[in-house]
């Protein structure tokens, strides 16, 4: 009788035993850090939302979209404007990362800052007067 019932105890300690790795397991997996899809899309959302917060920026009560344009007509505004918005996109960005900006006015490229080559892209578009300005931040690490 006692061997019947120290049976069902290790039968029983088994059970726990397994049900206990079994949640080990599950704890790991589940608590392991998130796939590395979601930081790429997390950096991609920052650019995007990096960009727009610049061009809706005003530069001596001029908004950054005026300023595009008036580089599109006078292409010599562009360094004033290229340095502005480095200085905006500078301070916003962690320490241990670059940036690069791309304006182009109809497929034509007027202003480009910064030194990334390959990185998290984030884009806006607006037209003004027929004419289609793109612009594009590149995030990357340095």
């Amino acid at each position: 009788m006692l061997k019947r019932g120290q049976s069902e105890i290790v039968g029983l300690l088994m059970i726990v035993i397994l049900l206990v790795v079994i949640g080990l397991i599950y704890l790991r997996f589940s608590l392991s850090k998130q796939p590395s899809g979601y930081s790429d899309v997390r950096s991609s959302i920052e650019a995007n939302n990096l960009l727009k917060a610049v061009m809706k920026l005003t530069v001596n009560e001029t908004s950054v979209p005026d300023l595009v344009e008036e580089c599109y007509q006078t292409p010599s505004s562009c360094v004033h404007l290229g340095n502005e918005l480095a200085l905006a996109i500078a301070s916003n960005i962690k320490p241990q990362e670059d940036f690069k900006l791309v304006i182009k006015a109809d497929d034509k490229e007027i202003l480009r800052q910064g030194t990334c080559e390959v990185g998290m892209a984030g884009s806006y578009i607006t037209v003004r007067e027929g004419v289609i300005f793109e612009s594009k931040l590149f995030i990357c690490s340095k």
